[in-house]
């Protein structure tokens, strides 16, 4: 959640005056911006992830009806939430091998086996 609310500073940081008093009416285009951005880790907005359509397939609302039944559109809200998994899970994996390959080995210890501390930032006083 924090990492949302920095996003959306900084978009309001570009648009609210100097004196910053009219960041209330950009705040519902700075949620509007943030929810149909493609998220990093999951390649999805955040609106497609919760409803399984994309901003843009409103374009064409007076047009045509794609009116899903209860069954159909939970069916696909699921697949899309395996899809989000996937990819985050996808990410994941890609940060752990990012991580392993500049981490250094790692030292096994055993319960009562001795070892030295470095007390170089300890204040005793």
């Amino acid at each position: 959640m924090e990492q949302v609310n920095q996003e959306l500073e900084q978009y309001l940081h570009l648009y609210v005056n100097h004196q910053q008093l009219d960041w209330a009416d950009w705040l519902a285009l700075a949620e509007f911006a943030y929810n149909n951005c493609e998220h990093l880790a999951t390649r999805l907005s955040p609106f497609f992830v919760n409803t399984g359509m994309h901003l843009l397939d409103f374009m064409g609302v007076g047009t045509a009806s794609s009116n899903l039944s209860a069954e159909e559109f939970a069916k696909h809200i699921k697949e899309v939430h395996e899809l989000a998994q996937s990819n985050l899970n996808q990410a994941n994996e890609d940060m752990k091998q990012f991580y392993d390959c500049h981490a250094g080995k790692s030292v096994d210890y055993e319960a009562g086996q001795k070892v030295f501390l470095d007390g170089w930032n300890i204040k005793t006083i």
